[in-house]
């Protein structure tokens, strides 16, 4: 349902009074445009995280987490009021993934192993993930050049999740229930390799293997390890105040061009992680922190007819939040297409 009702806000946003309508406000009418879009963007989140298990187990982790080319084919609406001394925009769009991959870095240490245990995976991102973005703000308009150039200072709102879900190349569970090598374990994953040095005691021994499940191994249930293999999870948002700035110049009566900013310096990112490394406490991650970052968006509305207007836009997007043992960092590009009409 809050899928469908995020779509729903998309388009229904669309009723807006956008910078088309910026250099006839010196009449101190309101206008509206109604405007939607399709789009493309791509995302890239890099996620550092390290020493999560102090207290929990007699080991240390060191994770980094690589989502790569995120793709997603995105539908979006604005809504806009201008008038003579004030300004409200909003602004919705929903995504869904394409393609992409996310790289994982998994070294972990333990007193059970004479040497770390390090984990290296290359695994596709399901299609019909999602992303979701929303951004409402207030400001005054300043004109200038008879109005042909429009300044409003921003004080607004922005939320952004990324919903992804990722897929193991190869169950590696099924290679692994009857082994003919009790090391077999190791190598079976076609996307995976694990390293355990030939001096640990856990290295040939299958019922000791720590990644064997957990009714087989007292071991493995010490060093909290078990071998469950399905869908991870990974559900980052990040929201919060901001202030910025819309500009716009009308070239002509044809033609307005338009840069919006936004610089968010006291927000936070929530990121949730439900995966199956076999690791407790990093399996089930979740974690609250500030964040930083800056959106741009710069574009053009071109006329047509009868109030009629299409539009385009590139957008680029850089966040990052960092807490103790905890680093993320976001960015994205997209690039839109559109029509828009003008009340």
């Amino acid at each position: 349902m809050f899928k469908l009702l995020f779509a729903l806000t998309a388009i229904l946003t669309g009723i807006v009074a956008h910078e088309a309508a910026f250099a006839n406000c010196c009449e101190g009418a309101c206008y509206r445009v109604v405007d939607l879009e399709v789009g493309w963007r791509r995302d890239y989140i890099n996620w550092k995280t390290k020493d999560l298990c102090s207290g929990y187990l007699s080991g240390n982790i060191d994770d980094k987490l690589f989502f790569k080319d995120i793709n997603s084919y995105t539908i979006s609406g604005h809504a806009k009021w201008l008038a003579e001394h004030y300004y409200i925009r909003t602004s919705a769009e929903y995504g869904l993934t394409d393609k992409g991959r996310a790289h994982e870095h998994f070294d972990f240490r333990n007193c059970n192993l004479c040497w770390p245990l390090n984990l290296h995976t290359s695994d596709p991102i399901k299609r019909r993930s999602e992303v979701y973005d929303f951004d409402g703000a207030i400001g005054y308009p300043f004109l200038f050049y008879k109005c042909h150039l429009c300044i409003i200072p921003l004080l607004g709102f922005s939320f952004h999740r990324q919903h992804l879900r990722v897929k193991e190349s190869k169950d590696s569970s099924s290679c692994c229930d009857t082994p003919t090598n009790p090391c077999q374990f190791f190598q079976c994953h076609s996307s995976s390799s694990f390293f355990i040095d030939s001096c640990n005691d856990l290295r040939c021994d299958w019922c000791s293997n720590p990644f064997a499940s957990e009714s087989s191994s007292n071991i493995a249930r010490n060093i909290g390890l078990i071998n469950f293999h399905r869908t991870d999870t990974y559900r980052i948002t990040w929201y919060g105040f901001y202030m910025g700035a819309d500009m716009s110049y009308a070239c002509d009566g044809n033609w307005t061009l338009y840069w919006n900013t936004e610089f968010h310096f006291l927000d936070s990112c929530h990121r949730k992680r439900k995966s199956f490394t076999g690791v407790f406490c990093v399996d089930d991650y979740h974690r609250t922190g500030g964040a930083y970052g800056f959106n741009n968006i710069v574009g053009f509305y071109g006329y047509i007819a009868n109030n009629w207007y299409f539009t385009g836009s590139v957008d680029f997007n850089w966040w990052r939040a960092k807490s103790r043992h905890d680093e993320m960092v976001w960015k994205k590009v997209g690039a839109k297409l559109g029509l828009a009409y003008q009340f």
